[in-house]
């Protein structure tokens, strides 16, 4: 035996002692005591125990969902460490998982298909007769970005001017960032018509306009992978007038029939017709029998109309976004009629002094105007009669004192004329 720093020899080198043993120390040592009358020998077989020591490497790991994940845990010690592996503080057994097994005397624990719930606290203890060690890993599983599409629609219906909100129910671990589209044109979460709420999962239009309408997509992605769906968003606005062909006024003559139509453009969406007449609310009625409106109420048609029948007629066109009304003045013109007329004379008797009212009323559109004579000759108003109204009749009524007149009054309208006669006799 070399001397050396580390052996020293003592009691007449019958005593070898060994300082700071290492493994390098183990060995064969033999004792030789030799004299003038023989040497004897003795052998003496030397094993250095060294704890376990596991080798410096990761503590840290990230699998991926649904692929394998190797941990490594090498030892090195003597005698030569066994390994065990623990799981959040509980002993994995590979025969009880067979997610899990181990390679290289369970220095390597593979999980063969990543899954969330192997993510968790693995300690890995590597223990021999010279001590036993532990080392700590920390398993974190990365889930791909996903969208859950469950409750989502493809298609999305807004109303004009009012707010429509868009739903990206994503997620991942770690949570993915959520980004936004329309017509493949990157969305700005500075763009003040948008609010991009709950990191991403809530975009919402404050008001919208009919701009807005198109394909809008949302892509979520993080380290483990990516996913994105697609919206189609379709804005409703109220019924459109047409804006060539629209009749505002309407003129013909009494017995005609008459179409009136609601000039309202074809929509894709439930749309509801209603009809005004002079501001009041006008329906089919067992009372018109003359009136008949179209399956759709889009039509109105007035069979033998009548002067009655004028006005401003209105058709009102709704839908969820709001309505739109459209005008129609209808006027039917009607010739003059006197009310209770006479082909022949009405004799009609006074006393003298007295005074009587002669009754020419008379209906007609536009409104007829009435005129009166006496014995031919146009009369104006004179000291002893005066001329009075109904209604919108002007002059219907002669209001006569005192003399003896033959009187008749006539009613004038679109060229037709019609008279009534009175022959006055005072008494």
């Amino acid at each position: 035996l070399l001397y050396s720093d580390k052996a020293h020899l003592h009691n007449n080198s019958q005593l070898l002692q060994i300082e700071n043993v290492d493994v390098q120390d183990s060995g064969n040592y033999k004792c030789v005591a030799s004299s003038p009358l023989g040497s004897e020998r003795k052998q003496f077989g030397l094993n250095v125990l060294v704890p376990p020591k596991i080798r410096d490497g990761p503590t840290d790991y990230t699998g991926q969902m649904n692929k394998p994940l190797k941990l490594h845990c090498a030892a090195d010690g003597n005698p030569k460490p066994v390994i065990s592996w623990m799981k959040n503080g509980q002993f994995i057994d590979s025969f009880l998982d067979p997610n899990i097994q181990f390679e290289e005397n369970k220095s390597v624990l593979i999980i063969r298909w990543t899954r969330t719930e192997d993510a968790g606290k693995y300690t890995c203890i590597a223990s021999s007769a010279a001590g036993q060690v532990e080392q700590n890993f920390n398993v974190h599983v990365h889930v791909p970005a996903s969208i859950d599409r469950s409750n989502l629609d493809d298609e999305v219906l807004s109303l004009l001017n009012q707010s429509a909100v868009l739903m990206c129910p994503a997620s991942g671990v770690p949570f993915p960032s959520i980004s936004w589209y329309k017509d493949e044109d990157a969305i700005l979460q500075s763009d003040p018509k948008y609010q991009i709420l709950e990191d991403g999962k809530v975009f919402k239009i404050i008001s919208v306009k009919e701009s807005d309408a198109g394909k809008y997509k949302c892509i979520s992605s993080n380290e483990a992978g990516a996913d994105e769906t697609e919206f189609d968003l379709d804005v409703i606005v109220p019924p459109q007038i047409k804006t060539s062909f629209v009749e505002f006024d309407r003129k013909s003559r009494e017995g005609d029939s008459i179409l009136l139509e609601c000039p309202v453009e074809e929509s894709d969406y439930p749309m509801k017709i209603s009809w005004k007449k002079n501001g009041k609310t006008f329906s089919p009625d067992v009372t018109l029998a003359h009136v008949e409106f179209s399956s759709d109420n889009k039509q109105i048609k007035i069979m033998k109309s009548q002067a009655t029948d004028s006005g401003i007629y209105s058709c009102v066109a709704s839908n969820s976004a709001g309505d739109t009304e459209h005008e129609i003045d209808l006027l039917i013109k009607a010739p003059a009629k006197i009310m209770h007329p006479s082909e022949n004379l009405t004799s009609t008797y006074v006393k003298e002094r007295h005074s009587i009212t002669l009754d020419c009323s008379a209906t007609g559109y536009p409104q007829p105007t009435i005129k009166w004579y006496k014995d031919g000759s146009l009369i104006s108003q004179q000291h002893n009669m005066s001329f009075t109204t109904s209604g919108k009749n002007e002059n219907n009524k002669l209001f006569y004192k005192k003399s003896y007149w033959c009187l008749f009054g006539v009613a004038k309208t679109m060229e037709i004329q019609m008279s009534k006669f009175y022959n006055l006799t005072i008494l």
